[in-house]
């Protein structure tokens, strides 16, 4: 995984400072200026030096027979999912699924439970 750092400019013309990013993709704006990289959440700055999180979204696009429709559904809003498209082809008998879910849902066990 590679990590980035990006500079940011504030509009009141502060100096640039760092983002400090954290595996698996998310990141967060801190006061201080370094970039660390944790693998471990106790090694994570201290809260109140996080101003907020960054965290990697996916469009995930599911093709599924209607039957199946309510559990995919139910596993993605679970998963954070927030629903962008559904269209149903084939005079209704599948569904196109578009969601908009964090990166770091999908990477754990969400293609074993859609299989399953």
């Amino acid at each position: 995984m590679t990590v980035n750092a990006h500079k940011t400019q504030k509009k009141d013309g502060e100096l640039p400072r760092d983002i400090l990013a954290l595996l698996p993709g998310l990141k967060a704006d801190s006061e201080e200026a370094l970039l660390k990289r944790v693998d471990n959440p106790t090694d994570a700055p201290k809260t109140e030096l996080i101003r907020y999180w960054k965290e990697s979204i996916v469009i995930a696009t599911i093709i599924t027979p209607r039957d199946f429709l309510k559990e995919i559904k139910r596993l993605c809003e679970g998963r954070r999912g927030m629903i962008k498209k559904e269209e149903y082809m084939s005079n209704g008998k599948v569904v196109n699924l578009q969601y908009e879910m964090p990166l770091s849902e999908l990477i754990s066990d969400f293609f074993d439970q859609l299989k399953s």
